[in-house]
């Protein structure tokens, strides 16, 4: 009987526990950062699903959970690294996207615990009240690799559970740079030109930015010994040349505009940091980062 904690319930986790509340025998529990969430979420869909959570905690010392999903915001990834420390032999997922924290994980973690470097092409929204999360692609998958330990038996069976394709690779940059290429270009785009998805397919603009800077990503996928991703831009601009993406948009731009904190040094600050520590040629893309970071980092005004 698997046990599985989730931290972070925003829409990724929130698709994560409504995929989990039909696993035989699993208990899920559920750690939220606001008393105010109640312990059900709803997932709309083909099939839409009412979860409910075994038992909910809001705080991070009652997980009981073997496996562990953290899915929360990168930039709350200090905090909740540090009130990890006390864990053991646990199995820990971490599903972000950005490079570089699973590095930090491992060092605030005693070394009884797996680190499961994660990512996904899940694109999701989610309101509250009532919790509702709603899905934008038909896109389940989760890439993988395991970055230190020995994980649960029941690893394989929770991801087989909540995704429909599952895919273990060599390395953690092997899980990152390919949906960091896809974060990195869409949300630039986004940025620079006011985009929702819809428009960044549309967009003759757009296009042009996002795949000039896949052919920088590219030289860091070369030096990392890294394929070059099936899901590239050209398959992004298809996928978003579809009037569902029409006024949704891409997770960091999304939340700029709600005036909520953005996750700009893991996707471009360390991004820029790497290709430059390797001495690969990345004008473009760094241009770009210092633009959003100069944007981001200015007061707006009323």
């Amino acid at each position: 009987m698997p046990k599985v904690s989730i931290i972070g319930l925003g829409s990724l986790g929130g698709f994560v526990a409504a995929r989990l509340s039909s696993l035989p025998k699993a208990q899920i529990q559920w750690i939220l950062g606001s008393s105010e969430r109640s312990g059900e979420v709803q997932l709309d869909g083909k099939v839409p699903i009412l979860a409910q959570a075994d038992s909910i905690s809001h705080n991070i010392k009652d997980i009981n959970g073997e496996i562990v999903f953290l899915t929360i915001k990168t930039y709350h990834n200090k905090k909740v690294f540090h009130q990890l420390k006390a864990l053991k032999n646990k199995t820990i997922v971490l599903l972000q996207n950005g490079i570089g924290e699973d590095e930090k994980l491992a060092k605030c973690l005693d070394s009884s615990n797996c680190i499961v470097s994660a990512t996904t092409h899940i694109k999701a929204s989610y309101t509250s009240p009532p919790y509702t999360v709603t899905l934008h692609n038909d896109i389940k998958d989760c890439l993988y690799t395991i970055y230190q330990g020995q994980p649960s038996k029941h690893l394989k069976a929770v991801f087989k559970h909540v995704f429909d394709e599952v895919m273990p690779l060599p390395t953690a940059h092997h899980v990152r740079l390919p949906k960091l290429l896809i974060s990195f270009a869409a949300n630039a785009a986004s940025f620079v030109y006011d985009s929702d998805m819809q428009g960044l397919a549309q967009s003759s603009l757009c296009r042009e930015l996002m795949l000039n800077i896949e052919e920088e990503f590219l030289n860091l996928f070369e030096y990392h010994d890294i394929p070059r991703p099936e899901f590239d831009i050209t398959r992004l601009i298809s996928i978003l040349d579809n009037p569902s993406y029409k006024g949704s948009y891409f997770s960091m731009k999304e939340d700029y505009d709600e005036g909520r904190k953005v996750e700009f040094e893991a996707i471009f600050k360390t991004t820029c940091d790497l290709a430059a520590l390797h001495n690969i040629p990345f004008s473009k893309s760094s241009t770009v980062s210092q633009n959003i970071e100069d944007l981001i980092t200015t007061p707006r005004t009323l």
